[in-house]
C-alpha cells in the first residue's frame, strides 16, 4: 500500500500527463459502447481520478515481460463504478490497461 504522499504525487502526475494510451481490450471497448462514451472520455475519466479513488499499488505488472508498476483506482461515473488500472509507460505518458465498468471484471 502506498503512502498518502505517494498517491497524491501519482494522481498529480496522471492528471498532468501529456498522453494517455487506452489499451484496446474488449472490456474497455464494451464500456465505451455501454456508456456511449469515446476514448477521449475514457482519458478524461483517468485524468479525473482522485486520491480517494485509490485501491492498490504500486505493484509489479503480472506480465513479467513488461516493465512498470501498476496502480488501481475505482471511480464513480454516473451510476457506474469504473475500474482503472494504469501505469507510467514513459515520462509524460500513462498506459491504461483497464478503464471499464467494474462488474465486467479485471
Amino acid at each position: 500500500m502506498a503512502s498518502l504522499k505517494d498517491i497524491q504525487e501519482y494522481v498529480s502526475f496522471v492528471r498532468s500527463s501529456k498522453k494517455i494510451i487506452i489499451v484496446n481490450t474488449s472490456k474497455n471497448r464494451e464500456t465505451r459502447y455501454l456508456l456511449g462514451i469515446t476514448v477521449q472520455d475514457q482519458e478524461d475519466i483517468i485524468r479525473g481520478i482522485k486520491v480517494t479513488d485509490y485501491v492498490s499499488g504500486p505493484e509489479l505488472d503480472r506480465d513479467s515481460s513488461r516493465t512498470g508498476m501498476i496502480w488501481i483506482f475505482k471511480t464513480k461515473i454516473d451510476k457506474n463504478i469504473i475500474y482503472v488500472k494504469i501505469k507510467i509507460e514513459r515520462i509524460g505518458e500513462v498506459k491504461a490497461l483497464s478503464c471499464h465498468i467494474d462488474y465486467l471484471g479485471e
